[in-house]
């Protein structure tokens, strides 16, 4: 039983590494949407890993609860007021974590206004990726590793990104 599992993990693991290695190697090239597959998914959930990682939206209910403080709002209430990136896979809402503070959990007020300035282009998924891919504007850096720092530039590319033909529609390739 144990060298089963033990084979398991093996096999997992070789398939994160092969994802992590086309992963990297996309995030070189110009930017291309993440497809919204397994593969697509797993690049994201690594792509977030260094700024706090994705929690479904269940679990993170859960921890918001526990730290719940009388002026923190629930996570149906932050998802319904669209200031919230998230990207849905398999029916399961996934939260980046580095839209909270970490300590607290409460929720950093500058990615609400990105996520909003984005919203008007791009879904949720794609606004999800946009994050975590270099951004000309911002010198190929990642607005994910900016946003705490250089707010108003990822700002800047956000509002320009925003200004593009919708995305949602499906004759426009972003």
């Amino acid at each position: 039983m144990q060298i089963e599992s033990f084979s398991a993990l093996l096999r997992h693991d070789q398939a994160n590494r092969h994802w992590l290695s086309q992963y990297e190697a996309a995030s070189n090239a110009s930017y291309q949407p993440i497809t919204r597959g397994s593969k697509g998914f797993v690049s994201l959930l690594l792509a977030f890993r260094a700024s706090g990682g994705m929690l479904d939206g269940d679990d993170l209910a859960l921890l918001l609860a526990e730290y719940k403080q009388s002026d923190c709002m629930s996570l149906p209430v932050l998802i319904a007021s669209g200031n919230l990136f998230r990207v849905t896979w398999r029916n399961t809402v996934w939260i980046p974590m580095f839209q909270f503070e970490l300590s607290t959990l409460e929720i950093k007020p500058e990615c609400g206004v990105v996520s909003s300035a984005l919203e008007k282009s791009l879904d949720q998924w794609n606004a999800a990726c946009w994050m975590i891919l270099p951004n000309d504007r911002l010198d190929d850096r990642k607005p994910v590793d900016l946003i705490d720092t250089d707010f108003l530039a990822v700002l800047d590319a956000a509002v320009e990104m925003g200004s593009r033909p919708s995305c949602l529609d499906a004759s426009v390739h972003c």
